[in-house]
């Protein structure tokens, strides 16, 4: 059994409830059965996702696509919103001089909330905003590699990552290096906020910093 993060359950209650409200889809890189497994106590959590729109590692629409760092999954799971007939109310059409009132969502309007490294970028391969929460662990492994890791550069974070895991004599694999020293960096339990150089993707210590307004969303007081 597991417990969502701290300020996971505010910020969806918050997005689905705000002004206009925000569609909420799933991108899992785990299985259906496992995530279940994991998560069948915390019905709360799981309401705020549209109905159909939670997406898995071996879901019928996955076949022969691609798991994440690569974008398919987001890519699936935009589509799924979109096929339920949710759309974005009126933009400005500036090419046409005119408001469309019903358009299809576009990835450019979609954020992605991650954890990981590989879930970063793939929300940046699927042309998607993306902001990174990493554990402590993990977020100080990456200290001086944010930028690297908030502009998708999977392959040249690894090579870093395995630097320095070789430097430190571990021989658990990544893993072991992203649960080093934790806890133990000046960063960890204060804030901090970190934006790629195109500000299309940043990174937080915690859901309950994000903000809103940042990103247009008008949530209720």
């Amino acid at each position: 059994k597991c417990k969502p993060l701290p300020g996971v359950l505010p910020l969806l209650h918050s997005l689905s409830t705000a002004n206009p409200a925000v569609k909420l889809a799933l991108a899992s890189s785990t299985t259906y059965t496992f995530f279940e497994t994991k998560t069948s106590h915390l019905h709360d959590l799981k309401s705020f996702f549209l109905a159909g729109c939670c997406l898995f590692r071996d879901d019928a629409d996955m076949v022969g696509k691609a798991g994440k760092p690569a974008g398919d999954s987001f890519e699936v799971a935009l589509e799924r919103i979109n096929s339920l007939s949710f759309f974005s109310p009126q933009r400005h059409d500036e090419h046409e001089g005119r408001k469309d009132e019903w358009q299809p969502l576009h990835a450019n309007e979609c954020l992605v909330f991650e954890d990981s490294i590989a879930g970063v970028a793939a929300g940046r391969a699927a042309g998607m905003r993306v902001c990174w929460v990493p554990h402590a662990g993990l977020r100080e492994v990456c200290r001086g590699m944010e930028k690297e890791v908030l502009d998708g550069k999977m392959e040249e974070v690894e090579g870093r990552l395995l630097a320095l895991e070789a430097e430190r004599g571990y021989d658990g694999g990544l893993e072991a290096v992203g649960t080093t020293d934790v806890g133990k960096g000046d960063v960890v339990g204060k804030k901090e906020r970190i934006v790629s150089d195109d500000g299309w993707a940043e990174m937080i210590n915690s859901l309950e910093e994000f903000d809103y307004a940042r990103y247009g969303i008008q949530i209720k007081s």
